[in-house]
């Protein structure tokens, strides 16, 4: 009767020890599903934030101004635009180099002029096919300069 009695103690304490250890470990998870839920309303609410700015920052009429302000762009011309069929002149092959640049605006009779020297010769540059990267940079930063 000894034996049974010290077998029984020992699985007593085994079940105690075990559901202490379990329920400390279901404590732990469950403080780490509340952070995480936690984790996720703030997620929300600043996804909220971020999609308002968003909207207001992409606002056409505050992009309009901006573009003017900034980067001196304008409404485009009729002489500016392509019809379809243009556009596809403009992308098929020339049979003489093999590239996909076409020059159409000999074809248009509508007569561009450009602001400044700098946008003519970038233009003369992309027309030879020979554009530096920077090209589209140097009209702005000339208008900033005069800005200043």
């Amino acid at each position: 009767m000894r034996r049974s009695t010290i077998l029984w103690s020992v699985l007593c304490i085994a079940v105690v020890i075990g559901l202490f250890v379990v329920k400390h470990r279901v404590q732990d998870l469950e403080d780490r599903l509340q952070a995480l839920n936690a984790e996720i309303l703030s997620d929300r609410d600043a996804t909220q934030v971020l999609e308002a700015e968003w909207s207001y920052l992409n606002q056409p009429a505050r992009l309009e101004a901006l573009s003017r302000k900034l980067l001196g762009m304008e409404s485009p011309s009729a002489g500016q635009t392509l019809t379809l069929d243009e556009f596809r002149l403009q992308a098929a092959p020339d049979e003489e180099t093999g590239t996909a640049i076409a020059d159409i605006s000999s074809k248009r009779k509508s007569v561009q002029k450009p602001e400044t020297e700098a946008v003519s010769e970038i233009a003369a540059k992309i027309r030879s096919g020979k554009p530096d990267i920077n090209d589209w940079l140097k009209p702005i930063l000339a208008k900033m300069k005069k800005a200043q």
